[in-house]
């Protein structure tokens, strides 16, 4: 039993909550899987067997909501930037203006978002809805930076290093092929990051 909490933590480390619930319940439920039980469809398998074992043993209930929760919590502090983050960005982009003005090349919003930065964003998340013109709004701003952070460099998000995010928001996934630029716009991004505490 305590081999399987490890591997099942593992996995959970690993973004992969359905595995290992299927990895239990297969090892708990082998003595009593028939032949006939395993030549259905997997995902109708899967789910007599859940269901089956999630109100009959109730150490699994626990187990399995409790992972369930720490899923969800894990997976949202890994992929938020701070805001911290944001404060420094809006600085270095708009100067901090909440809702600034459209500029000549069409980047909305006080991170300015532009429309080929939103499209990556949204097929990277297509739940977060709207319009490009909704980046005129801070908090949608942010979902579309977060997202578009996350396809590019998601380590960097987790680890909330500051130089890539910012590098990236500012010349996309390749500004190492820009390094004086990109060098530049991150002294003057630091200097605003210092700025603030947390």
């Amino acid at each position: 039993m305590i081999q399987m909490v490890g591997i099942v933590l593992i996995q959970i480390g690993t973004q992969n909550l359905l595995p290992s619930m299927s990895l239990c319940l297969v090892v708990l439920n082998l003595p009593q899987i028939s032949l006939m039980e395993m030549k259905k469809p997997a995902s109708e398998w899967f789910l007599r067997t859940f269901i089956r074992f999630y109100f009959k043993n109730s150490y699994m209930k626990y187990i399995l909501s409790f992972l369930f929760v720490c899923q969800l919590t894990f997976a949202e502090a890994r992929y938020v930037a701070s805001d911290k983050f944001f404060r420094a960005l809006a600085a270095v982009e708009s100067g901090g203006s909440q809702y600034p003005n459209e500029t000549l090349d069409g980047r909305l919003g006080p991170y300015r978002i532009s429309y080929e930065y939103w499209k990556e964003a949204m097929s990277h998340d297509d739940q977060i809805g709207g319009t490009f013109d909704d980046c005129r709004a801070e908090m949608y701003s942010r979902k579309v930076v977060n997202a578009y952070l996350n396809k590019h460099v998601p380590s960097a998000v987790e680890n909330k290093t500051y130089e890539i995010l910012a590098k990236t928001h500012k010349f996309g996934p390749f500004w190492k092929s820009q390094p004086f630029e990109s060098d530049e716009y991150w002294n003057n991004f630091k200097k605003h990051l210092t700025s603030y505490w947390f």
